[in-house]
């Protein structure tokens, strides 16, 4: 006699075994690049939960503990207030309307988002009756989700868990995101410290300073913009937005990048000349569009090569600068801004090209997974918004089916349902791709 074994199996299982079964019962199965998404290069052998861990993505979000209901209805009513705003300003004539945001005057920003004020206006509620319905329910749905005393599935093994613990008390190695692709390196402290050094050190880029001048910094800027103000150059809201207040230095770290020992960056946040920069990029951004060189993106770029009757012999040629914006000498980086106020555009010849999407050898395709902390609606938009950027870059249907194919099959790595990759890439074959 044999007993039949009733096997309850995860969703992340059965997700698995649905992508196999779509992969394999289409045109036979697909081929994806054999990516390791940790590389680990340091000395310290990873273990294999520490591995699993790493291999969900840095933007994977843990379930939490508990539930921070203070904080929860703190965030709720915040979200209230912004939708009764929108419903308040929506039955108002602003004067508003009429400014165009994209073109500021230079001496006419006092109204723009940037500088505005933050107003403490809060509308009476009970003026849309169908708004404070859905409000009402949201309250009575949240209240009675903080009211359970059951916890949410943690998406985290024991030992995952364990190995995040061990991973953040550790202070021999150091994790990054790779500067191209989604891999997560692991690089031994010592050595990324010594890279880092070693890059600063040159004299070139980089001057030692004696001491810390963020102060000395904000106080020339504070300077400049008050004279600024005083002679009506700005208005008293860009004034105040651009004074740069609790500043702190620029924080530099590397990236790694295959070949070559880690790409420098410096971020800017909270720096003196943070808001100030964003002032600059706002007046040349304009025209900086109207370049014949400007390329906003991808998608852009399509738009703008020629589609038809391409000369033969054509010779598609690509370059980059080494360290562009570290040997962009700033008297003529400066020279350059004031001539582009009156250039114009020019327009493109016929030709023909065909678009198809590319990635990196090394890419790993760590999309964030289903199984993380996040809103449902998350992982709806994840297959769609992919879908979206392939049929966009692809020229033909053809083309578009071999990405998708593949693009499915990286998805279903990651634990997304098949049928509703599927359905998020038929939904996008119907499309214009000029239209998207």
């Amino acid at each position: 006699m044999y007993l039949r074994k009733q096997v309850k199996l995860s969703w992340s299982t059965v997700n698995r075994i649905e992508c196999l079964i779509d992969v394999y019962t289409s045109d036979g199965p697909l081929q994806t690049p054999d990516i390791c998404p940790v590389l680990n290069k340091s000395s310290v052998p990873l273990s294999e939960s520490e591995t699993s861990l790493l291999s969900k993505g840095l933007n994977f979000c843990p379930t939490p503990h508990e539930v921070d209901g203070k904080q929860v209805r703190e965030d709720t009513r915040a979200f209230f207030r912004r939708l009764r705003l929108k419903e308040h300003f929506s039955r108002k004539n602003s004067d508003d309307d009429s400014y165009d945001s994209s073109q500021p005057q230079l001496y006419d920003l006092e109204k723009h988002k940037l500088y505005r004020p933050k107003s403490n206006l809060e509308p009476a509620p009970g003026k849309c009756g169908a708004l404070e319905s859905y409000i009402d329910a949201v309250v009575s749905d949240i209240e009675k989700l903080l009211s359970m005393p059951d916890k949410a599935p943690d998406n985290l093994s024991k030992e995952e868990r364990s190995a995040l613990q061990s991973l953040k008390n550790r202070d021999d190695i150091v994790i990054k995101k790779a500067d191209k692709g989604s891999t997560v390196v692991v690089l031994d402290i010592k050595a990324y410290m010594a890279e880092a050094h070693r890059q600063l050190s040159d004299e070139r880029f980089y001057k030692k300073l004696d001491s810390d001048f963020t102060k000395e910094f904000s106080t020339a800027i504070t300077k400049t913009l008050h004279e600024m103000f005083e002679n009506n150059g700005i208005g008293i809201n860009v004034y105040e937005t651009l004074n740069p207040i609790d500043c702190r230095p620029g924080q530099f770290y590397l990236l790694h990048k295959e070949g070559m020992p880690g790409r420098p960056i410096v971020s800017a946040i909270r720096h003196p000349t943070e808001k100030i920069s964003e002032y600059i990029d706002l007046h040349l951004r304009p025209h900086v569009e109207n370049l014949p060189s400007y390329l906003k993106d991808t998608t852009d770029y399509i738009n703008k090569t020629p589609s038809t009757s391409l000369p033969d012999h054509t010779l598609l040629v690509t370059m980059d600068v080494t360290s562009l914006y570290t040997n962009i000498p700033h008297d003529e980086g400066i020279e350059a801004c004031r001539e582009v106020w009156d250039n114009t555009t020019s327009t493109l010849i016929d030709g023909e090209i065909e678009f198809s999407l590319h990635t990196k050898p090394t890419d790993s395709h760590l999309y964030l997974m289903p199984t993380s902390c996040h809103p449902q609606h998350t992982f709806k938009g994840v297959p769609k918004g992919l879908a979206t950027r392939t049929r966009r870059i692809c020229s033909s249907p053809a083309l578009y089916q071999e990405q998708s194919s593949l693009l499915k099959s990286h998805l279903c790595n990651r634990g997304y349902k098949a049928h509703n990759v599927q359905t998020a890439i038929d939904e996008m074959a119907g499309h214009d791709r000029q239209n998207l």
